[in-house]
């Protein structure tokens, strides 16, 4: 990663993981809420590659688990896989169709949910599946519209600092 995306890393974690604790608990849509560091880990993951995009989601992630979570690195490891899944993909879809990004969101956060789930049951916690499965496609409904938004915002970040970069002064 060079290092002027650096800022771009960071500050995209970390407005991720604030969205995340300080605006969506608010934001209740029949039972689940939006998923901005997931959105900010495909996003990454597009824009920088797979393993800014995993580093991205899994720091993110990480913090969240800190901040309010039971099953710690639980969170950081799925949302890794959303920022994997979002970096893979650079190279199979025109990655700056908004739909596209808004679909690549929608299907990671039901990989995701799903993968939580099974390891959640693995560890022995009870819970219904029927309830899980809506509250996973609303999530991912979520999503959908979501990450073409934070993808938008990090690639104009993105784009202004490569114009910066390449204009020439000429006296």
């Amino acid at each position: 990663m060079r290092r002027e995306y650096l800022w771009h890393f960071v500050s995209s974690v970390v407005g991720g993981v604030l969205f995340q604790t300080a605006i969506a608990p608010r934001i209740r849509i029949y039972g689940a809420k939006p998923d901005a560091t997931g959105a900010v880990a495909v996003a990454l993951g597009l824009l920088m590659g797979p393993l800014a995009g995993a580093s991205g989601g899994f720091l993110g992630g990480l913090c969240i688990d800190l901040i309010n979570s039971r099953f710690i690195g639980l969170y950081a490891l799925t949302r890794a896989l959303m920022g994997l899944a979002g970096g893979l993909a650079t190279g199979k879809v025109f990655k700056e169709n908004l739909l596209m990004t808004g679909a690549i969101g929608f299907f990671a956060t039901i990989g995701v949910e799903l993968v939580g789930a099974v390891l959640i049951s693995w560890n022995g916690v009870g819970f219904d599946v029927t309830a899980s499965l809506s509250v996973a496609g609303i999530a991912a409904l979520c999503s959908l519209v979501l990450t073409p938004v934070v993808f938008y915002m990090i690639w104009r970040a993105k784009v202004r600092v490569d114009s910066s970069q390449s204009q020439v002064i000429v006296e």
